[in-house]
């Protein structure tokens, strides 16, 4: 199991399933599964005791459920996962919904009380999870009004996300990728590489009041996103070290950035694409990209 979210008593888990003639989720019917992604509801009350209750479950496919995360409301869970392309006599419908595995990975709106699937679709691999290593990365997370999923993979080349759109990474080696998702119908808003020259990967994302929180690590010389730019020290001591420049270099560096969630920052009245000379809304100043009402962040 790779992932949890709690919803008041109730715990939601995702994870990978595989043996023969088995019944895990207590059904009373055994089945074969072979490294199926699965999800499944548990009660987490004092109540339920120490072999609770399995109140639903969902297994599909051949591949991983890595990643989970309420809505604001607690309505719905969006989960995401990498799974294999279809294979003969493997199931990969959920309900209604249907997947194919030909991106490599899977996000699904589910109902948080009943495990209906609301909508699935075909992505890229969302967050990873190895028991061998110990790793886990989430990827995965939906903005505080609800309305939309954010997302992050890596990879060495370009990324199909879907059949109309290929995004090339940025230099010769890995690149991350963000991409925007709308929670009524699954489909996709946007997707941006970032990253450099050298290796970058992106980890996780947090949506945040303020905008789109991402993290991941990088050596390259620098990452830029738009008018921002992110030295790497790293990279730079060990190029002036060794005396030469590269595209990689140097111990790999975390690195943190916040993409703003709206076009215009709420306080700018009217601003060119030189913000320093943006003419701001009166009571209010602006130090970086934060707003600040009367002494306080607005």
């Amino acid at each position: 199991m790779f992932g949890t979210e709690t919803i008041g008593t109730k715990a939601y888990v995702v994870g990978s399933i595989d043996g023969v003639d088995i019944d895990p989720f207590k059904t009373g019917t055994t089945k074969n599964y072979t490294e199926s992604p699965a999800i499944f509801a548990i009660d987490a009350s004092a109540g339920g005791g120490p072999d609770p209750t399995i109140e639903w479950s969902i297994a599909f496919g051949k591949g991983t459920a890595a990643s989970i995360v309420a809505d604001p409301s607690g309505t719905h869970l969006y989960v995401g996962g990498n799974l294999d392309e279809a294979e003969a006599n493997v199931n990969y419908t959920i309900g209604t919904c249907s997947l194919t595995g030909k991106y490599g990975g899977f996000l699904m709106k589910l109902v948080a009380a009943t495990g209906v699937c609301v909508w699935a679709t075909d992505t890229p691999a969302v967050g990873y999870a190895s028991s061998r290593w110990g790793f886990r990365y989430h990827g995965l997370d939906v903005d505080t009004a609800g309305d939309f999923v954010y997302t992050v993979t890596s990879s060495r080349s370009e990324k199909k996300f879907d059949d109309s759109h290929t995004i090339p990474v940025r230099g010769l080696n890995d690149d991350g990728f963000l991409a925007k998702y709308s929670t009524i119908d699954g489909s996709g808003q946007w997707v941006e590489s970032i990253g450099g020259q050298g290796r970058d990967s992106l980890r996780d994302v947090v949506t945040t009041p303020d905008g789109i929180l991402i993290a991941g690590t990088t050596d390259s010389e620098e990452v830029k996103l738009g008018g921002v730019k992110i030295d790497n020290l790293q990279h730079q001591r060990a190029d002036a070290t060794s005396g030469s420049v590269s595209g990689r270099s140097g111990y790999t560096a975390h690195f943190a950035m916040m993409i703003h969630a709206e076009e215009t920052i709420s306080c700018i009245d009217t601003c060119t694409d030189d913000t320093t000379t943006a003419v701001l809304k009166d009571g209010f100043c602006l130090i970086g990209s934060t707003c600040v009402a009367n002494g306080v962040p607005a």
